[in-house]
C-alpha cells in the first residue's frame, strides 16, 4: 500500500486535474471546432492502456483527466497546439506540459515506462510549439500588410490600362524587384491563406485568389513590354487619339477613322487596320481586357474610307455657285491684282477717251440703232399707205384755175399720180407757189 503522503499528493493533483478538465474540456471543443482537419499528416495521440485492478481511484482520474488533451486533431505545429495548450483562450503551455508529465509518471509507476512513453513525448509539446495563437496573429498582420500593398499598386489606372484587372495583380505581387518569382509569391500566398483559414480570420478569403496567380498568369511585365512589338504604331495613335479627344470612344466612325487611319496627311488603311489584327490576336491570348478595347476598330478604316479626302470634296460641293465671279482680265506684261480695286478720292482720275467704248456702251448704241432703223421704216410704211387711201386725196381747184381744162389736163400732158393714170378722178397738181418763194424778186 502507498504511503499515506503520496496518496495525498496524488489525491490533490487528482482533484487539480478534475477542476482543469472541466474547464478545459469546452475550450478544446472549442479550438477544434475552428480547426481545419486534415491539413498535414495527423500523428497518432498516445492512448491509455487499461488500468491494473490494483490500481485507486484517484490514480485512475489523474491520467483520465488526461484525456481532454487527447481529443484535440490537426497538425501538431499549428492546429494541435491551438486546441491543447490553451484555457480561456490563453496560452497555458507550462500547466498542460505539467499535466502530461504527471500522467506520464503515474502510468510508468504503475505499468511500466513502455505504457508511459508515448505519453512522455507530449511532456513539453506546449513549450515546443509556443503561443501559435500570436504566432498566426502576427503572420496575418504581415501577409495583409504586403497584400495592401499589392493591391493599391494593381488599382492604379496605368496598371489597369496596361494589364487589366487580373494581370495588374500578378504584375504588382509577383516580383522580387524587377526579376519575377511567381513560385516563391504563390508559396508566401498560400502559407498565409492557411495561417488566415486556422485563426478563422476573414483575410482568407482576401488571400485566396493570390495563391496560383503567378503560375497561372506568368511573366506579365515581360508579355507587356512586347506589347508595343505586337501592336506596332497603332496602340501609340490610339492613346494619342483617346488623351486628345474626351468620349473618343463614342464618335461616330467618320470621326475615329478621320484620327486613326492617317500618319501625317497620308491615308494608311490597310496598315492601320493589320495592326489592329494583330493587336487583337496578341491580346486574345495575353491581355483579354484589351480584346473589348481594340475589337470595335477592326476593320474600321477600310470600311470608312478616306473620309478626309470626301470632307474636302464635301465642303468644295456645298459652296456658293450664284455669286459673282471675278471678271476676266485681258493678258499684260505686268503683275495683275486679284484683290479689291480701291480708288483715292484725293487722285485725280484719267479719263482715257481713246480707250474706245466699253462693252455696255457699244451693246446700247447697237440697240439704239435697230430701234432707230425699226421706227423710220414704221414711219415710211404708214406715210405710204396713208397715201394709197381715196379719201386722203386733195380737193380739186375750180375748173381753168392755173391755165388747166375741164379735162385735168396741165398743158397739154396727162398727169399721173404714182406711176398711173388716173383719168376718171381729178387731176391733183400742186399750185405752183409765188415767186418769192423761190427766192425771186417781184416784178
Amino acid at each position: 500500500m502507498a504511503p499515506l503522503h503520496i496518496l495525498a499528493y496524488t489525491l490533490s493533483i487528482s482533484l487539480n486535474l478534475v477542476a482543469f478538465a472541466t474547464a478545459h474540456t469546452s475550450q478544446a471543443k472549442l479550438f477544434a471546432s475552428n480547426a481545419i482537419a486534415n491539413l498535414a499528416r495527423i500523428t497518432p495521440a498516445p492512448t491509455i492502456p487499461p488500468l491494473k485492478r490494483r490500481q485507486n481511484n484517484e490514480a485512475v482520474a489523474i491520467c483520465s483527466s488526461y484525456r481532454t488533451f487527447l481529443t484535440c486533431e490537426g497538425e501538431f505545429s499549428t492546429i494541435y497546439p491551438l486546441c491543447a495548450c490553451y484555457t480561456s483562450n490563453t496560452f497555458a503551455g507550462p500547466y498542460i506540459d505539467g499535466l502530461a508529465q504527471t500522467c506520464s509518471s503515474y502510468l510508468s509507476s504503475v505499468s511500466g515506462s513502455s505504457v508511459a512513453a508515448p505519453f512522455a513525448s507530449f511532456t513539453s509539446f506546449c513549450a515546443s510549439a509556443g503561443d501559435v495563437a500570436a504566432s498566426l496573429s502576427s503572420t496575418i498582420i504581415s501577409c495583409q500588410s504586403v497584400n495592401s500593398r499589392d493591391r493599391d499598386c494593381a488599382t492604379q489606372s496605368s496598371n489597369l490600362e496596361l494589364y487589366g484587372t487580373l494581370s495588374a495583380r500578378a504584375a504588382c505581387a509577383c516580383y522580387t524587384g524587377t526579376t519575377f518569382s511567381g513560385s516563391k509569391n504563390d508559396a508566401w500566398a498560400s502559407t498565409c491563406y492557411q495561417k488566415a483559414s486556422i485563426a478563422s480570420n476573414p483575410f482568407a478569403s482576401t488571400i485566396r485568389e493570390f495563391t496560383a496567380i503567378c503560375s497561372s498568369l506568368g511573366d506579365v511585365r515581360a508579355s507587356a513590354r512586347d506589347l508595343s512589338a505586337n501592336y506596332g504604331q497603332f496602340e501609340t495613335v490610339f492613346s494619342s487619339c483617346s488623351s486628345d479627344t474626351a468620349g473618343f470612344g463614342s464618335l461616330p466612325a467618320s470621326e475615329q477613322a478621320s484620327c486613326l487611319c492617317y500618319s501625317g496627311s497620308n491615308w494608311i488603311a490597310a496598315e492601320a487596320d493589320n495592326a489592329v489584327g494583330t493587336c487583337l490576336r496578341y491580346a486574345s491570348s495575353n491581355f483579354q481586357h484589351r480584346v473589348s478595347l481594340y475589337s470595335p476598330y477592326e476593320g474600321l478604316c477600310s470600311s470608312a474610307g478616306d473620309v478626309r479626302a470626301e470632307a474636302r470634296t464635301t465642303r468644295g460641293s456645298d459652296s456658293p455657285t450664284t455669286g459673282p465671279s471675278p471678271s476676266p482680265t485681258a493678258p499684260s506684261d505686268g503683275p495683275t491684282s486679284t484683290g479689291p480695286s480701291t480708288s483715292d478720292s484725293n487722285t485725280p482720275q484719267e479719263n482715257n477717251s481713246s480707250s474706245g467704248l466699253s462693252g455696255g456702251a457699244l451693246a446700247g448704241a447697237i440697240v439704239g440703232a435697230i430701234g432707230g432703223t425699226a421706227l423710220i421704216a414704221g414711219v415710211g410704211f404708214f406715210l405710204f399707205f396713208r397715201g394709197r387711201r381715196p379719201w386722203n386725196k386733195p380737193v380739186p381747184p375750180p375748173a381753168g384755175y392755173g391755165g388747166m381744162d375741164g379735162d385735168g389736163a396741165v398743158g397739154g400732158i396727162e398727169q399721173e399720180i404714182g406711176g398711173i393714170a388716173d383719168k376718171n378722178e381729178y387731176q391733183s397738181a400742186p399750185i405752183p407757189p409765188p415767186p418769192m418763194a423761190w427766192g425771186q424778186p417781184m416784178r
